[in-house]
């Protein structure tokens, strides 16, 4: 992860061989250690004379996992958590760094942690962006959200109403052993009790649900399509929102699923066959050639553009050491490309719906304001949207929906 691996990826193939509760156990300390890294290098560079950086990335990661089980976990031991810290050193070091280890973290286990400096480091994000929230938030808001992203994740599924009920499924996880409550903003979410890592369910398996945060449920609900409709997109993997127009039509009707990936094109065709959809085609192309085939054609449009993924914190820790203050003036000018794409494709008096699981406005208000400011043809019946994970319990997300005029 620290080198840029998908975390998911790395667990579901790491993990593969392991019984549920292990799995859980080892996506809790890497998600845990990566989303708090910036508070526990604090304290790890505060107890030793040279700095965390310079020591080879296995030992820096192993100081990580340990000092993390010390902080934030109860249900393993002091002496469990050095133990295994010191065993994992001998293997990925040589004595002089397991004697290290040891150490720092015996040390660590017998004190109390350093008081933290600043609200980046006392939340563990990057300085830049909580610089950016606190002017644009506010103390007391921006504190709510830093928290917000440091507490895991809902699991949240997506009902497939052409299988099952919300009740039903709940029904069908109370049979597993999983307890479910309906969801708070999405009309089919369900929120799975207790949080942790998605079991493997039959549900899932037999195509009665998808596992989708409800901010993102809610980006095919605004375009809301109808049977029979041509529905568009435009950036599909891994087929979330896809699968959820053709859910919502009926599956009557068409639904292209482009993706720019041919492997993540698979994973949406992969979605539509569990689910048994049928409407949704699949196509691997750069979502800005859509318009040489599909100018003028589809009712509706969702373009839920590559971003920072700022929103989704809680749920990808990764991303806030690997985003920067840059990548939010270099991402708007694709998201505009593809956002004019899309638009090019919405026939007269279709709808169109641009989304983001980010925060910040320069993906958000300021590409839909360029648009708008640049297309007379759309406007008419323009909303939008943004959720924010401390206030609506759900993913950091941004729905405009505009209509083409005709």
């Amino acid at each position: 992860m620290e080198r840029g691996a998908e975390p998911r990826d790395v667990l579901d193939r790491l993990g593969a061989g392991l019984e549920q509760r292990d799995r859980a156990l080892a996506t809790e300390l890497a998600y845990g250690a990566t989303r708090w890294r910036l508070r526990l290098d604090f304290e790890l560079n505060a107890r030793m004379h040279q700095p965390l950086s310079k020591l080879p990335a296995p030992i820096r990661n192993i100081l990580r996992l340990g000092l993390y089980q010390l902080r934030f976990m109860d249900r393993i031991p002091p002496y469990a958590a050095v133990g295994e810290a010191v065993a994992q050193a001998r293997q990925h070091g040589h004595p002089g760094t397991a004697g290290l280890v040891n150490a720092v973290l015996r040390r660590a286990a017998a004190e109390e942690a350093p008081p933290s400096p600043n609200l980046a480091t006392q939340y563990s994000h990057p300085h830049w962006l909580v610089d950016r929230w606190l002017a644009r938030l506010g103390r007391a808001e921006t504190e709510a959200l830093l928290a917000s992203d440091n507490q895991a994740p809902r699991v949240v599924l997506r009902a497939n109403a052409l299988r099952t009920s919300v009740e039903d499924l709940i029904a069908s996880l109370a049979a597993e052993g999983v307890p479910a409550v309906p969801g708070r903003h999405a009309p089919e979410a369900v929120v799975l009790e207790g949080g942790g890592a998605v079991p493997d369910l039959a549900a899932l398996a037999g195509g009665l649900c998808t596992v989708q945060d409800e901010a993102s449920m809610l980006a095919a609900r605004a375009l809301d399509p109808q049977p029979g409709w041509i529905c568009l997109d435009v950036a599909a993997a891994p087929g979330g929102k896809a699968t959820h127009l053709a859910e919502l039509m009926q599956d009557e009707g068409i639904v292209l699923a482009n993706d720019l990936e041919p492997a993540r094109a698979k994973l949406v065709q992969a979605a539509a066959r569990r689910l048994g959809l049928r409407s949704v085609r699949v196509r691997a192309a750069d979502a800005r050639t859509l318009p040489k085939n599909w100018a003028g054609r589809c009712d509706g449009v969702l373009a839920d553009v590559p971003c920072t993924g700022l929103g989704t914190l809680a749920r990808r820790p990764d991303l806030r050491w690997r985003k920067t203050e840059a990548d939010l003036k270099s991402l708007p000018p694709l998201q505009a490309q593809l956002l004019e794409a899309a638009a090019a494709c919405v026939k007269p008096g279709g709808r169109l719906v641009y989304s983001t699981c980010s925060t910040e406005p320069e993906e958000n208000e300021a590409v839909v304001a360029a648009f708008l400011q640049s297309h007379a043809d759309f406007g008419a019946e323009a909303h939008f949207a943004r959720l924010w994970p401390q206030r609506d319990g759900c993913d950091g997300f941004f729905i405009a929906r505009l209509k083409r005029l005709n």
